[in-house]
């Protein structure tokens, strides 16, 4: 009898996961005919939509990150409007995702908030403000990142790719700019990426993993760069908090509510936080993406309530990418959830280690032959984590030393990203 009811149980468990993985092949099969009658939509709209181009275009078209209380997207935004000349036409799906005034270069915002995640009505209505932006465009531009690959979000990857192969069907230079490539990219996000290459548009990815993932991936227009971040010009800000650091080594700490999402973080960095107390430095705990899908301010706090040390701070709200340059300037080294406060550690020459989590972060200290900086969260974190900031504290000065030796070379990478356009 026990025999029998396991068999049925086995059979359940057997029959569950063959439903969930036909599910999950429906899914992709949908995302890819949408994507593909998206982009015969496109074409079909294109025929018959009047308007003549420019006879000198002069602008250009970034479609930006979803931003939205992100500091990477934030940078990446600056980045690219302070290193090409000319006015940049930005798309976003509402003004209030970024901070303006930071943004140094000659800019107009573009509000189009159904051109990438809306749809019917809606979305063709912002599509065609999308293809008259395209008239005086000398050049359009997609920031990558690591939404290009359908991790995150498969149909807003496809939309990209779409919205981008319209642009090079129209005769202006289109790139996707420094981002990464899965190892397992979504189907559908790899079809509609291929589509638009073979129209021309230009693949630039962010480090040497991407780079090989998409060759064998045998997409076209492959060029390998850097992230566009090590490009920010990472101008002071006279921030507060800086000024008010204390001689003593600062060590900056993000936890990421992405990553805690799959670990509890707060169990897992208790461990490596209490040695650094015990090793006399101040912690500055720094959110780096505040919003409701996301929040590291939440996850922050309970950190900052767990240790009740007077040498723990907590930064309470979004810093800008230049505040983040002028803490930097305080720090011995960075623990980070999340990649780009890392980049912007890496600009400043300071070691940061890293939670990778996708693939991503082992290809960007290949760059930098520090391997050991990136860690895979998902395996014995406290142990881990502890020790791999053990081996940083020691080996601090050696790691500037490796991080200053290849830098210039990783910020000429990341400039090829607007070559070109200035």
């Amino acid at each position: 009898m026990g025999e029998e009811m396991t068999a049925r149980s086995d059979g359940a468990v057997a029959v569950k996961k063959n439903v969930k993985s036909v599910l999950k092949k429906l899914r992709v099969l949908q995302i890819r005919a949408i994507g593909f009658a998206e982009a015969s939509m496109y074409r079909a709209i294109l025929r018959v939509s009047r308007g003549s181009k420019a006879t000198a275009p002069s602008s250009h078209v970034l479609i930006a990150a979803p931003g939205g209380g992100n500091i990477g997207d934030q940078a990446m935004l600056e980045s690219f409007v302070g290193n090409v000349d000319g006015t940049v036409q930005v798309i976003v799906r509402s003004e209030s995702d970024f901070v303006w005034d930071t943004v140094s270069g000659t800019y107009e915002v573009a509000v189009l908030p159904s051109l990438l995640y809306g749809n019917g009505a809606a979305h063709i209505r912002d599509f065609k403000r999308y293809l008259r932006l395209l008239l005086d465009a000398t050049s359009v531009s997609v920031i990558g990142a690591d939404i290009m690959d359908g991790a995150y979000n498969p149909k807003a990857s496809v939309r990209r790719s779409n919205l981008i192969m319209v642009a090079a069907k129209q005769g202006v230079a289109a790139r996707i700019l420094g981002f990464s490539w899965n190892e397992s990219p979504h189907p559908a996000a790899s079809a509609a990426l291929k589509r638009a290459t073979g129209l021309g548009v230009r693949l630039f990815l962010r480090d040497p993993i991407s780079f090989a993932r998409a060759q064998r991936a045998q997409l076209g227009g492959c060029s390998l760069v850097a992230d566009t971040v090590f490009s920010h010009p990472m101008s002071s800000s006279g921030r507060d908090i800086a000024d008010e650091a204390e001689s003593r080594n600062v060590v900056l700490v993000n936890a990421s509510a992405l990553v805690h999402r799959r670990v509890d973080l707060v169990e897992g960095y208790e461990p490596m936080l209490r040695f650094l107390l015990d090793r006399l430095y101040k912690v500055v705990l720094v959110p780096h993406v505040i919003r409701p899908n996301g929040d590291d301010l939440e996850l922050l706090r309970r950190l900052h309530e767990k240790l009740n040390d007077a040498d723990v701070e907590l930064v309470d709200r979004l810093m800008s990418p230049a505040e983040i340059s002028d803490l930097l300037t305080h720090a011995r080294f960075v623990i980070t959830g999340r990649m780009h406060l890392g980049i912007l550690a890496l600009r400043m020459g300071v070691p940061p280690v890293v939670l990778a989590t996708q693939g991503k972060v082992e290809g960007l200290f290949e760059m930098f032959g520090t391997p050991e900086l990136a860690l895979n969260p998902y395996e014995k974190l406290s142990t881990e984590l502890l020790d791999r900031v053990q081996y940083v504290d020691v080996n601090a000065d050696a790691l500037r030393e490796s991080i200053a030796a290849k830098l210039s070379d990783v910020v000429e990478l990341s400039q090829n990203n607007f070559r070109g356009l200035a």
